[in-house]
């Protein structure tokens, strides 16, 4: 995927652990932490529905023996909580957006105005 395209509507399933989430819509944005000879890596994708929900796919992938893929999916009922999901604590309880996070959201933002505004714009109460 190009940063300024987002994929046609189609049916998507993916995994949440064990369970399995399906839903029809487009893949937003997605970025990947991947690199050549590294065993370890995570994954991010941001689709919306056609009903105009939101998934946010986050995954931790290896090619170690014995280890298994972490896979979690949140459905998000607006783009607030999306940015509500993405959000990182550290150890001194501060919330913070990884660099991947935020290179999803920035090309999310390019095709979804919600997204946008929810980015660029965070009502802090």
């Amino acid at each position: 995927m190009t940063e300024d395209t987002v994929t046609s509507s189609r049916r998507w399933s993916i995994r949440d652990g064990a369970r399995k989430i399906e839903f029809r819509g487009s893949l937003l944005a997605e970025s990947s932490s991947q690199r050549p000879k590294k065993p370890r890596w995570s994954e991010l994708k941001l689709y919306r529905t056609d009903g105009g929900t939101y998934i946010v796919e986050r995954n931790g992938r290896t090619t170690v023996d014995g280890e298994l893929d972490y896979l979690h999916a949140y459905v998000c009922l607006t783009a607030t909580a999306v940015l509500e999901t993405l959000y990182t604590r550290d150890e001194d309880s501060a919330f913070y957006l990884t660099n991947m996070a935020r290179a999803v959201l920035a090309k999310a933002s390019k095709q979804d105005p919600n997204i946008r505004d929810a980015y660029y714009t965070e009502d802090v109460r």
